[in-house]
């Protein structure tokens, strides 16, 4: 390249690209000057209103997949069945599992093709797991209080095929 050019541009080349280089040099420190305390601060709070707002609790649980909405389901029941022992917790847990079962039904009516899905490995072995926790509740519940199993197929039964 040198042959091709000029003696007295010669001279000039590496001034050129040392005027080059300390241009970019300085731009990319100054970019950084303005980028670097944003991406180090501390207190990064979120923006205080979005522009289509933020959505409730209740949409986001009608975008999830179904599968989850139902291992949720499974393992909120399985919480409460936890905590019957006797027939007076029994009696207390009635209303809770009656409440979660109308949920988790008007849960499903929000999809209309009644989530009917292929599901994949994973979501299959999701719910397998969530199914054999629900079991083991239910059996000790059921050992413990032997009226569950009638009040499970009559009420809770009714409360999710409504």
């Amino acid at each position: 390249m040198r042959d091709y050019l000029p003696s007295e541009f010669r001279k000039f080349v590496p001034l050129v690209a040392l005027g080059l280089a300390a241009f970019y040099s300085i731009s990319a420190a100054v970019t950084m000057q303005r980028t670097l305390p944003a991406l180090t601060s501390e207190n990064t709070d979120p923006p205080k209103s979005s522009p289509r707002g933020q959505p409730s609790a209740a949409a986001v649980r009608a975008a999830e997949p179904v599968h989850k909405s139902l291992i949720r389901c499974m393992n909120d029941m399985d919480d409460i069945l936890d905590t019957i022992h006797d027939d007076r917790s029994f009696a207390a847990a009635k209303p809770k599992l009656l409440q979660r079962a109308r949920e988790q039904a008007a849960l499903a009516r929000l999809h209309p093709d009644g989530g009917m899905t292929q599901l994949g490995q994973l979501a299959q072995y999701e719910i397998r797991e969530a199914s054999k926790r629900h079991m083991k509740s239910l059996t000790r519940a059921n050992e413990a209080v032997p009226a569950l199993n009638k009040f499970f197929n009559d009420e809770v039964g009714a409360a999710l095929s409504r």
